[in-house]
């Protein structure tokens, strides 16, 4: 093998370990500003849900939707 060859291969090898790596770095944060949108998503329907539920029906849907929150949050936090 000469060593103009032995250098083609390390650097092939060099590009394809960079590339994947890159590739990987992108796909992490294309991921997370996807859960970031998602969550910001679902927080405006949260805010225009309640809202309207305040607009309709008063104070009084909070007897409802409280136990049901908290039953979430217990999941959540016990469930991680």
């Amino acid at each position: 093998v000469t060593t103009n060859h032995q250098t083609k291969q390390c650097v092939k090898y060099r590009h394809t370990q960079v590339s994947f790596t890159r590739g990987m770095s992108m796909a992490i944060v294309n991921f997370l500003s996807d859960i970031r949108n998602a969550a910001i998503a679902n927080a405006v329907i949260v805010v225009f849900h309640v809202y309207i539920a305040f607009a309709v029906e008063g104070v009084s849907f909070l007897v409802i939707v409280l136990p049901i929150g908290g039953l979430i949050a217990a999941a959540y936090f016990v469930k991680g």
